[in-house]
């Protein structure tokens, strides 16, 4: 629609460039035109300045409870046929921003021309500019969202401009699986849809999206499930990209030109319906995050032919509801064949190669059959390239072994275990080490102890990835976010094989045991419930007794229980050390993003308040860099407590409750912190527990800055502790009005190692903080 209400259909354009003399020509069609009257909206944006942008319509912000924003993920065949390429500057119901020197869109798109300084492939140079009118859509707070839709073309090489520019700054464009707090989301998860006669060809698929792409992959053949699984891990959102692929029949209605799915008993659900389940109002997990999603034609009988038819921060991203999406439609038979061969490839994890590219590649080669109503297809929101590099750790902190007492860093260690592990699965079906093998070589349990926040399920992650590498057959399983399957089975009763394949059917894709080539991978045994560990306990005694390779993590307090379990097993026990002076620096820099005299700054300002040992664990680390990225006015170690202190509880409450936004998460939090600070008291007056209260230990033990160890409570960060005394003792001061409430308090608050606590006491008294 134009300033004047002259109102132009689109199919009109595409009808005036659909002639013989265009057919083989590529037609780029660039509309920046309001597409309707809702304005884009940024979220999780915290520099909430606002910018006047004259409009001659009466605008209106989403309401998204009336779902009046379905048709913006609307898919639709026009103009359904190849060699066009068009880009809107915002998606269907929304207002396209102009500025008074031009539209978003076409400013854009000349900057980046201009600025090129590398030969890039038109997929890639459109995601450059989606990702421009990004940026400034969270400058202003608002703005629009810009949309591209592919039909098959012939790759196109757009020519570099700026030749003055020795860096390449297309990285400057590329999504970098962080969190506007910093935190690297290295979570993906992806469900795939498959109707139980197409099961075989899914769980190939399942395992090329697992071992090439890094995803935690689901297997479904009911509709149902997939929209319930998909509402349902919404309620956790630490993952950092969702995939969703169908494999079933598609269908076009010939009125509004709308693709659907054919699902279970021939129900067609759009994809419409399909896309907007990822950003409906109770569900803004994803917002501003890639949100890939693959509709590929799979058919196994006549009947199915092709034919028409009628949060929390520390995890957000920058973005508005409908940016994100990367929409693949593929109607030909052979689509399936396509997909396999691309996301085959094993070197996706290395980085370097775009999803964008990847998904041109097979638009390329999906050829359009005669009898079929719809062209194959590319949509996008994206807005940044997509790469998968390998979850790595930023830094590599040393990592020590119990049985000969050396340390090592991480990467070596991991070295010398792959070895051991390929000189056990080159063995004989039994599994069993040859006896002439040196006796170092022996032992093929490892079990990794180390606080939280040390890196133990990273570390779990980088072995996986490494082994899958080798075509290993693995069972990884993460304790605490697979409680459901534990609860599932009968663990006491289980076997290793029946582990396998039951643990692969409940991810969708059964397999079978493979005798001396499995190898099992068990993260966070300290994160099951307390009534199941017994059985988990006599699982792990038999897959240590049937000789195969085993990989458990834990924290300290579960450490004894694991080892005593395995008596008489060779267990190589190991510690991740707590990191040094030079990697605090690294990482610190690095979550930053700061110049050398500003980290020296900060890391004065640390000492000076005597908490250098906040320094030591990476996730502690990581949350001080959140405080100082704030640039607070005022730094004070109270107020770098505190936060530390709710983000860690909070963290626990998403992770082991799942809880999300929930307002409930407010009121356990202030349970758990008052536990805290009564574990503080206990933890410097040495005061042991009953060993026989099992229920008050297992909650100390889930608390993360807490643990009990020989019946007394450990609080390994000394400046946490003191702070949670001081919050302790301020509490009691201000409500009874009267001096140190326990007996021995008063005694251990002279003492000179405390002079942190008495600051904080002070200043909390001041500040009337309960």
């Amino acid at each position: 629609m134009t300033e004047n209400s002259e109102k132009i259909h689109l199919n009109e354009v595409f009808g005036i460039m659909k002639t013989n003399y265009l057919k083989d020509s590529l037609k780029l069609v660039f509309v920046s035109a309001c597409r309707g009257a809702i304005l884009d909206m940024a979220l999780n944006v915290e520099n909430d300045q606002k910018t006047t942008i004259p409009s001659t319509v009466e605008l209106t912000t989403l309401n998204m409870e009336m779902d009046e924003n379905e048709s913006a993920v609307a898919i639709n065949a026009e103009p359904n046929v190849q060699n066009f390429v068009i880009v809107y500057s915002s998606v269907e119901s929304t207002f396209s921003i102009r500025l008074s020197i031009g539209t978003l869109l076409i400013r854009a798109l000349c900057k980046i021309l201009n600025k090129l300084d590398e030969d890039v492939e038109l997929e890639v140079l459109l995601s450059m500019i989606m990702n421009d009118v990004h940026r400034k859509t969270m400058k202003y707070g608002f703005g629009s969202t810009p949309q591209v839709q592919i039909f098959p073309f012939a790759k196109l090489t757009i020519n570099r401009y700026d030749k003055n520019q020795k860096e390449s700054r297309l990285k400057n464009f590329v999504y970098d699986w962080t969190s506007i707090k910093g935190i690297y989301m290295s979570r993906r998860e992806a469900h795939v849809f498959c109707r139980q006669d197409g099961k075989p060809t899914a769980i190939e698929l399942v395992k090329h999206v697992e071992n090439n792409l890094g995803f935690d992959a689901r297997l479904y053949n009911e509709y149902k499930e997939l929209n319930k699984a998909v509402r349902r891990d919404c309620i956790i959102n630490d993952s950092g990209c969702v995939m969703i692929c169908i494999l079933a029949p598609l269908a076009i209605n010939e009125e509004t030109s709308e693709i659907s799915v054919v699902v279970n008993k021939g129900r067609q659900v759009s994809v419409q319906d399909f896309q907007y389940n990822l950003i409906r109002n109770d569900n803004t997990k994803w917002v501003g995050k890639p949100k890939i999603c693959i509709f590929a034609n799979f058919t196994s009988s006549d009947t199915d032919a092709l034919g028409e038819g009628d949060t929390p921060l520390q995890f957000a991203k920058c973005g508005t509801y409908h940016s994100g999406y990367l929409t693949l439609i593929l109607p030909n038979p052979d689509a399936i064949e396509l997909i396999m061969k691309e996301l085959g490839n094993t070197n996706l994890l290395s980085g370097g190669v775009h999803l964008q590219q990847v998904f041109m590649n097979i638009l390329r080669d999906s050829k359009k059959q005669e009898d079929c109503a719809i062209e194959p297809q590319y949509w996008s929101t994206l807005q940044y390239l997509l790469d998968f590099p390998v979850n790595q750790m930023l830094i590599e902190p040393t990592i020590q072994s119990e049985k000969s007492g050396l340390t090592s860093k991480i990467s070596g260690f991991l070295k010398k275990y792959l070895r051991k592990l390929v000189k056990l699965i080159q063995c004989d079906s039994t599994g069993i080490m040859p006896k002439e093998e040196e006796e170092e070589d022996a032992d093929v349990v490892c079990l990794v102890s180390a606080l939280p926040g040390m890196g133990k399920s990273l570390l779990t992650s980088l072995l996986a990835y490494k082994l899958r590498q080798m075509n290993n057959s693995i069972t990884e399983i993460d304790f605490l976010k697979e409680s459901d399957f534990l609860g599932s089975i009968a663990l006491s009763r289980v076997e290793p094989e029946e582990l396998v394949e039951s643990f692969s059917e409940w991810k969708g894709a059964r397999k079978k045991f493979q005798p001396g080539k499995e190898i099992f991978l068990l993260d966070g045994f300290d994160g099951i419930d307390a009534g199941v560990k017994k059985d988990v306990l006599q699982l792990i005694r038999k897959i240590a007794d049937a000789k195969l390779p085993l990989w458990v993590t834990t924290r300290p307090h579960d450490e004894q229980m694991i080892t005593d379990c395995l008596n008489g097993v060779e267990v190589e026990v190991v510690r991740i050390d707590e990191l040094q002076a030079e990697d605090q620096k690294q990482l610190l820099k690095l979550k930053l993003s700061c110049t050398d005299e500003k980290l020296d700054h900060y890391l004065s300002i640390i000492s000076e308040m005597g908490a250098e040992d906040l320094l030591k664990n990476p996730s502690i680390l990581s949350k001080v860099a959140d405080y100082f990225s704030e640039k607070p006015e005022d730094v004070r170690l109270v107020d770098l407590c505190h936060k530390i202190v709710k983000a860690i509880l909070l963290e626990d409450m998403q992770n082991r409750e799942g809880l999300g936004g929930n307002p409930i998460i407010v009121t356990r939090i202030k349970k758990r912190l008052s536990r805290l600070k009564t574990c503080a008291v206990k933890h410097f007056l040495e005061t042991p527990l009953l060993p026989n209260d099992a229920e008050e230990i297992a909650k100390i033990n889930s608390l993360s800055i807490a643990t009990v160890l020989d019946n007394r409570i450990f609080i390994s960060c000394d400046t946490l502790a003191q702070f949670l005394l001081a919050l302790h003792v301020t509490k009691k001061v201000l409500e009874e009005e009267s001096g140190i409430p326990e007996e021995g308090i008063e005694r251990i608050l002279q003492s000179g190692s405390l002079d942190r606590c008495r600051k904080m006491i002070s200043e909390l008294r001041i500040r009337g903080v309960k």
